[in-house]
C-alpha cells in the first residue's frame, strides 16, 4: 500500500473528502490488485474445467464469471486512468466482489467434497488478502464482509468435516490472517489520514492571511484570474473592490500595533459580510488594503456596496485620532468589468488601484467606481 503523497494539486485538497483522497492515493495499488485478481480468478475457472467433472464445472465456471470476473472487469474499466467520481459506488462494487468471491469459495468447497475432489483453502487466503488489504477498502466495511465470509466458510467446513475441530482450527487461522491484513490496512489509512490533514493545513496556511483570517494575495491572484476567465466564458460581469484604511500609519504610530491589528481584524469581518455568494471572496491585498472579488454583479450593486462599506466603517465607531471625524474610516476604489472582459487581471487590479487613489485624493472616507472600457 502506497504511503507517500501522489502528485495532486494542493488547491483540490480542500475540496476533497478523505475517502476521495484515499482513493487517489491508492489508485495504482487498486488497479494492480484488480487486474491480478481478474487474471487469477480466470485461472481458477480454467482449473475448474481441468480438475472437475462436467457436473461441477458447468456450475462453477458460470458462477465465477457472472459474480466475480465480470464485476472485476467492470471495476477495472470504472477506475482505469482516473479515480472514480462516485467513490461510494466503487467501494460498494468492491465489497460485492469480495463477498461473492468468498461465498463462491465455500460453495465450490462443498461441491468438490461431494465429488471427492481435494480443494485447497489457499484461494480463500488470497481472497481475504484482496478484500482486507490490497484494495484499501474501509476497514469496518471490509471487516463486516470478512466476518460474513468466515461464518459461511465455517458452516461449509462443518458440512464437509462432520466434526468441529478441523473447522475451528481452519477458521481461526483464516481469522488471524484477516485481522493481520485489516490491521495493516488500518495503519496505512491512519498514515494517509495524517498526511491528508497536513496537506489541508499547509494549503490553508498558504492561502489565508494569518492576522485577519481572510484570503491572502496569493489566493487572490490565482482565484480572481480563474474567476475573470470564467466570467468571460459565461458572459458575466465582475468587480474588483479595493479598500484602504485611511491614515492607518498614523493610527499605528499613535495607538500601537496591537490596536492596529485589532482594527484590521474588525474591518475584515465587516468586509467579509459582502461575500454573499460562493464565487465572491475577500482577500488582504497587503498592509491595510483589502480586495473584494464580486462575480456576476450589476454595476448599480457595486455602487451600493462601496457606499455601504464607507458607511459601515463609520458605524463601527472605532476612534482614530488622525482623521477629521476622529473615527476610523475607509476609502474604496472599484473597477467594474462587464462581458466581454478584455483586460487581464493585473490591468483590472491596476484600474481598481487607480480608482482607490482618486478616492483618497478626493478627501478619503469615500469611494470611486470605474467601468472597464472594452478594448482598452
Amino acid at each position: 500500500m502506497k504511503l507517500g503523497i501522489s502528485k495532486i494539486e494542493a488547491e483540490s485538497v480542500t475540496g476533497l473528502s478523505f475517502g476521495a483522497f484515499l482513493g487517489s492515493q491508492l489508485q495504482g495499488l487498486r488497479q494492480g490488485a484488480l487486474i491480478i485478481a481478474a487474471l487469477m480468478y480466470a485461472l481458477f475457472g480454467v482449473m475448474d474445467y481441468i480438475r472437475y467433472p462436467l457436473e461441477v464445472y458447468q456450475y462453477t465456471v458460470p458462477l465465477r464469471v457472472i459474480f466475480v470476473i465480470l464485476p472485476l472487469v467492470f471495476a477495472i474499466n470504472l477506475s482505469w486512468g482516473k479515480v472514480p467520481k462516485n467513490i461510494r459506488v466503487y467501494i460498494g462494487l468492491m465489497l460485492l466482489v469480495f463477498l461473492s468471491a468468498g461465498v463462491l469459495h465455500s460453495v465450490i468447497f462443498v461441491m468438490a467434497d461431494y465429488q471427492d475432489i481435494e480443494f485447497s483453502q489457499m484461494g480463500l487466503v488470497l481472497i481475504l488478502m484482496f478484500g482486507c488489504l490490497f484494495t484499501g477498502l474501509p476497514v469496518v466495511a471490509a471487516g463486516a464482509v470478512t466476518a460474513a465470509i468466515l461464518v459461511i466458510h465455517f458452516a461449509a467446513s462443518l458440512t464437509v468435516n462432520k466434526t468441529i475441530n478441523g473447522p475451528v482450527f481452519d477458521s481461526t487461522i483464516l481469522l488471524l490472517v484477516a485481522l493481520l491484513c485489516l490491521l495493516v490496512n488500518q495503519t496505512c489509512q491512519n498514515i494517509l489520514r495524517s498526511n491528508f490533514r497536513l496537506l489541508r493545513q499547509l494549503y490553508n496556511d498558504s492561502i489565508n492571511d494569518s492576522l485577519t483570517g481572510v484570503f491572502n494575495r496569493r489566493y487572490l491572484m490565482g482565484q480572481a484570474e480563474r474567476g475573470v476567465k470564467q466570467a468571460s466564458r459565461d458572459g458575466c460581469a465582475v468587480a474588483l473592490v479595493m479598500v484602504d484604511v485611511d491614515h492607518f500609519k498614523v493610527f499605528n504610530d499613535q495607538q500601537g500595533h496591537l490596536l492596529g491589528d485589532a482594527l484590521l481584524q474588525k474591518f475584515a469581518r465587516m468586509l467579509g459580510t459582502y461575500c454573499r455568494r460562493p464565487s465572491d471572496f475577500l482577500a488582504r491585498f497587503g498592509g491595510d488594503e483589502f480586495t473584494l472579488f464580486l462575480y456576476g454583479v450589476k454595476r448599480e450593486r457595486v455602487e451600493e456596496i462601496c457606499a455601504e462599506i464607507v458607511a459601515s466603517a463609520i458605524a463601527l465607531g472605532e476612534p482614530h485620532p488622525g482623521t477629521t471625524s476622529r473615527l476610523a474610516t475607509l476609502s474604496v476604489g472599484a473597477i467594474y468589468a462587464d462581458a466581454p472582459i478584455s483586460s487581464p487581471l493585473d490591468k483590472l487590479l491596476s484600474s481598481a488601484g487607480d480608482a482607490l487613489y482618486r478616492a483618497k485624493k478626493n478627501g478619503q472616507n469615500g469611494y470611486v467606481v470605474e467601468t472597464e472600457i472594452v478594448g482598452s
